[in-house]
C-alpha cells in the first residue's frame, strides 16, 4: 500500500469516526421507542427530520390556536410513536405523522412540505 493510499484511508477512517460520533450525539437527544433499540444511520436521520418537522408543526398549530379534538399533539405518545414508525419504515416508503388527523400518511419518495425541503 502506498503512502498516498494510507493517508487517504486515515482520512476516511477519521471522517467516518466523526460521522458516527455526530450520529451518536443525535441519537442521544431523540426520543426513541423502544429505548433498547439503536437506530441505524438512515433511521436516525429520517427520525430527526420527522421529529423536527413534527415539532415545527406543533408550534405552528399552537401559534394558530388550531387544536384538533382527540389528538394530543403536546404529549409524546402519538407523535413519537408515529415518528418511530416512519423512521423504521421499509426502504422506498416514507410514512409521516399528520398532526391534524392524528394518523400516519404514506407518500412515495420523500415528503414535500410547504417550505420545499425534504
Amino acid at each position: 500500500m502506498t503512502q498516498k493510499q494510507t493517508r487517504a484511508n486515515d482520512r476516511e477512517r477519521h471522517r467516518m469516526h466523526n460521522l458516527n460520533s455526530a450520529l451518536d450525539a443525535l441519537r442521544s437527544i431523540l426520543p426513541v421507542l423502544p429505548e433498547e433499540t439503536k437506530l441505524t444511520k438512515i433511521e436516525t436521520l429520517r427520525f430527526a427530520h420527522n421529529y423536527i418537522w413534527a415539532l415545527t408543526e406543533t408550534l405552528r398549530m399552537a401559534d394558530q390556536q388550531e387544536h384538533t379534538a382527540g389528538c394530543d399533539a403536546s404529549g409524546p405518545g402519538n407523535v413519537v410513536s408515529a415518528l418511530w414508525t416512519s423512521a423504521t419504515a421499509a426502504p422506498g416508503t416514507d410514512d409521516e405523522f399528520d398532526l391534524k388527523s392524528c394518523q400516519m400518511t404514506s407518500h412515495e419518495g420523500f415528503p414535500h412540505h410547504s417550505n420545499g425541503n425534504i
